[in-house]
């Protein structure tokens, strides 16, 4: 008898650690906001001339910048907090590009209630004429529901 109630408490112990991500999991966000601060450290003319997200000529003329202006800030509101990636493209006109990607998922453990939110972020030249190419994630690395990347352009 007191097998059967070893092993029955055994099982009920397994099953609450089990279930303790599914009912943490129920208290996440719905969104990932990503605020986008693009830097002109160049002080150049920039267009956005591509999109993962698709924007129109108008949104993408909307993030553009001009010579006299240092940076421009924009968000972006992702439906997936647990997993997400843009990436854009900026071009100064005169054969500089830069790539940027930028990306949030969360990584789970079977220990612990909290997930580790990862947040990265890349850039590089992609143009005929090398360009100084920058991206840091500069807030909400732990946050489950925003976080902030600069780039920056030369």
């Amino acid at each position: 008898m007191s097998v059967i109630k070893s092993v029955f408490a055994g099982g009920l112990a397994i099953a609450a650690i089990l279930a303790m991500p599914a009912v943490h999991a129920a208290n996440y966000p719905k969104t990932m906001q990503a605020t986008f601060e693009i830097r002109n450290d160049g002080r150049q003319d920039l267009q956005m001339t591509g999109t993962s997200w698709n924007a129109d000529a108008d949104e993408r003329a909307r993030h553009a910048l001009t010579a006299d202006q240092s940076f421009r800030v924009f968000k972006r509101v992702f439906s997936n907090p647990r997993s997400g990636v843009a990436a854009f493209r900026y071009s100064n006109g005169e054969g500089k590009k830069c790539e940027f990607q930028m990306s949030h998922q969360m990584v789970f453990s079977w220990f612990g209630l909290s997930p580790n939110n990862e947040k990265r972020v890349s850039a590089r030249s992609t143009g005929a004429v090398p360009a100084e190419c920058t991206a840091v994630v500069t807030d909400g690395q732990g946050s489950l529901d925003r976080y902030r990347v600069r780039f920056s352009m030369k």
